[in-house]
């Protein structure tokens, strides 16, 4: 879509277990002229609790899209743990993609 930060295509899903997609940035010319990566998430139950794996591959070596995601694949992960736990996610506003006061208040 217009003005997205990156474009997405699915590539596997087994239900619930696992989800796989190509993750391809646009956010300026350097990382649209990388090919795309694949991020997955995949849930295992161990020892009575879920562990989430995020992986993110299939990126070039020096990729603009490397630099550009390394933390925050962290902090995400991070606020969907406050969410699960808490019921209120961490805000992202030092990121630069926190939701607008308009999508809070609505």
């Amino acid at each position: 879509p217009a003005g997205a930060l990156a474009s997405r295509r699915l590539g596997q899903a087994d239900e619930p277990r696992l989800l796989s997609y190509t993750f391809h940035m646009s956010i300026s010319g350097e990382h649209r002229a990388e090919k795309p990566s694949r991020v997955s998430f995949e849930l295992v139950e161990v020892q009575g609790v879920v562990k989430l794996t995020l992986t993110h591959d299939e990126l070039a070596p020096g990729s603009k899209t490397a630099e550009t995601t390394q933390h925050g694949w962290a902090a995400i992960i991070s606020s969907l743990k406050s969410l699960v736990e808490t019921g209120h996610p961490l805000p992202f506003s030092r990121l630069g993609f926190a939701p607008s006061q308009q999508e809070k208040t609505t």
